[in-house]
């Protein structure tokens, strides 16, 4: 996950040894994809439509609720204007100074699921979902355990309060059916709270030659998009080539490559939650960006 706020890009070496050794034993079709940033979202809608792109289906809208065991300073309900892109430079560091009051000295496990880099959020009120690190099955090693600069980030989509429970070890007692609680309940009297809300409107475009690209813009002035292809029976050239050839046809759509492009929830956090962002730096999930993106 944030192993993209490296300051250097993967050397295509590495990509291309583990892409030979993952795809010899697992896979013969490979999606290959490219994180871009946008800078001008009403250009490349112009763009979009000079190329031919054509929509599927309507964009999608959704508001997302992230989860964690944050300071009481840091919690959704404290928050006192609409959003955190409200919020002035000072008031986000008056913030900080009270999450990290109540920190020190304490026990608590702050910060936990973010900072295995897992991210547990509730989807338009009603729908859990989580992502976590994937781990080997004997060492119970994950991706956060290799360098930086050889990370190949991969992580289990867990959807459904059943999932999630079973994850966190949040059980409940079917033979009391008096005593049973909602997944939010369970979290509550774990300290885990709602940290923030962000809405994002992800839309998808087909493209030439079998590619796809999907546009995410967020509540808080950050856009991306996720332009990829499937290769069937891909040999490592194959998948060199459609790489190439994704970069060139992003470059077209006025799209670049930057190996400072993060998901919206750690652009979120980048901006807006320092505190956190520390944290993420501590625990070797994230690495200082010193640059604006």
């Amino acid at each position: 996950m944030f192993s993209r706020l490296a300051k250097k890009v993967p050397s295509t070496t590495h990509a291309s040894k583990f892409l030979s050794s993952f795809q010899s034993r697992y896979v013969h079709d490979i999606r290959v994809s490219l994180k871009l940033k946008c800078d001008n979202a009403s250009n490349l809608s112009q763009r979009l439509q000079q190329h031919g792109a054509t929509p599927v289906g309507e964009a999608v809208r959704r508001e997302r609720v992230f989860y964690d065991r944050v300071p009481d300073a840091e919690t959704l309900s404290a928050l006192k204007v609409k959003h955190e892109s409200d919020l002035s430079s000072e008031q986000i560091d008056s913030r900080s100074v009270a999450a990290s009051a109540q920190m020190k000295g304490s026990n608590t496990k702050w910060y936990e699921l973010s900072k295995s880099d897992s991210w547990l959020e509730k989807v338009d009120g009603n729908n859990w979902a989580c992502r976590v690190p994937e781990k080997k099955p004997v060492t119970d090693e994950s991706h956060l355990l290799v360098p930086r600069d050889r990370r190949v980030p991969k992580y289990r989509q867990l959807k459904g309060e059943k999932e999630i429970r079973r994850e966190l070890n949040i059980q409940q007692d079917v033979t009391r059916p008096e005593q049973i609680r909602s997944l939010e309940e369970d979290l509550e009297s774990r300290g885990i709270r709602p940290f923030t809300k962000i809405v994002t409107k992800e839309s998808v475009f087909e493209l030439e030659n079998g590619a796809q690209l999907n546009v995410i813009e967020t509540d808080f002035g950050y856009t991306y998009a996720k332009l990829n292809r499937l290769c069937i029976n891909a040999t490592i050239e194959d998948v060199k080539q459609a790489q190439n050839e994704l970069a060139e046809m992003g470059s077209e759509l006025d799209l670049s490559l930057s190996p400072y492009m993060l998901e919206d929830i750690e652009e979120f956090v980048r901006r807006f939650r320092p505190t956190l962002y520390d944290a993420l730096v501590q625990s070797g999930v994230a690495a200082r960006i010193q640059e604006q993106v």
